[in-house]
């Protein structure tokens, strides 16, 4: 689930969000005890407008409008006036902003329903897929890695794109000029992702795989890209996790991932930190590139690493 836009009405004491998932943009409205609930969690974003404001009163502020695609925050005051925060002004509030963005996606979100099995059983993904409560689904390629894509692109590489969930990264990196491989195990979840690959007149090639199997085909590839797979994976497989990557990679060849840090307990997703992540990879690859990037969308405001190493 991704943010597109949250609207906080100070005076009339409701918040409007658009949101999307895998049914698409909609839009949600919280009242009552979700909205205080909200407002209590805008408090530190209040404090930070406030301080660029001047030291205005709270009092003084009417509505703040977020367009965190835009990354441009607006502000409405009691003299109808208005302000905008863009660029440098943007960034200073991010911190304060993640915070309300959370509480508020997660007063919106539906709670999850029991699943079947564990996330290592198809079925429990196949409800997962099912019921819409795929919290994974930003309906675009993650904007760390079409940054990274665009400074690096894959063209003429052969890409493996595990987990692909609805294609966004895949199609991302088809556009690109990679020969993309995408896999997942649900077969419903592939079929949407090859329908959006035709409607967006990109070729990708979507299987059906357990990626616990891929070694036992005969590619390899040139370049391994992931985002939510890892995170995905119950954490007693990550080195195997990490094994299955090795296999499928040519030498030399390069992984680029994008892995969840959110040190929340329990999941999926599950957490991963720097130090295990580096630990993790030490016996088969060099990282050459590892950051928490500053364009994470809102929901995961510094609680991504995006990662590029290569192969011993």
């Amino acid at each position: 689930m991704d943010l597109r836009s949250l609207k906080l009405h100070l005076i009339d004491r409701h918040v409007r969000l658009v949101l999307v998932d895998a049914t698409g943009e909609h839009g949600c409205d919280l009242e009552g005890e979700r909205y205080e609930r909200v407002e209590a969690a805008a408090a530190p974003l209040l404090a930070a407008i406030e301080s660029q404001l001047g030291g205005a009163c709270h009092l003084a502020l009417r509505a703040i409008s977020i367009d965190p695609i835009a990354r441009v925050v607006r502000v409405s005051l009691e003299d109808r006036q208005a302000r905008r925060f863009d660029g440098a002004e943007y960034e200073r509030l991010t911190g304060g902003l993640a915070q309300l963005a959370r509480v508020a996606v997660n007063e919106a979100r539906p709670r999850n329903p029991n699943f079947r099995g564990t996330p290592s059983d198809a079925g429990f993904w196949q409800d997962v897929y099912a019921t819409r409560h795929d919290g994974f689904e930003l309906g675009r390629a993650a904007p760390p890695l079409e940054r990274w894509f665009a400074a690096h692109p894959p063209a003429g590489l052969t890409v493996l794109n595990v987990g692909c969930g609805r294609g966004h990264d895949a199609r991302m990196l088809a556009r690109l000029g990679g020969d993309v491989v995408a896999v997942d195990f649900v077969p419903e979840v592939i079929a949407e992702a090859q329908a959006l690959a035709v409607r967006d007149g990109v070729r990708v090639d979507f299987r059906v795989r357990d990626l616990f199997q891929l070694p036992n085909d005969p590619e390899r590839y040139a370049l391994s890209v992931e985002h939510c797979a890892f995170c995905a994976i119950d954490p007693a497989r990550r080195e195997e996790y990490v094994r299955v990557i090795t296999e499928l990679l040519s030498p030399g060849a390069t992984w680029v991932g994008l892995f969840w840090s959110h040190g929340r307990p329990g999941g999926p997703p599950f957490t991963i930190s720097r130090p295990d992540l580096e630990r993790l990879l030490a016996p088969h690859f060099i990282i050459d590139h590892l950051e928490v990037p500053a364009d994470s969308v809102a929901l995961r405001h510094t609680q991504e690493l995006l990662l590029s190493c290569h192969k011993r």
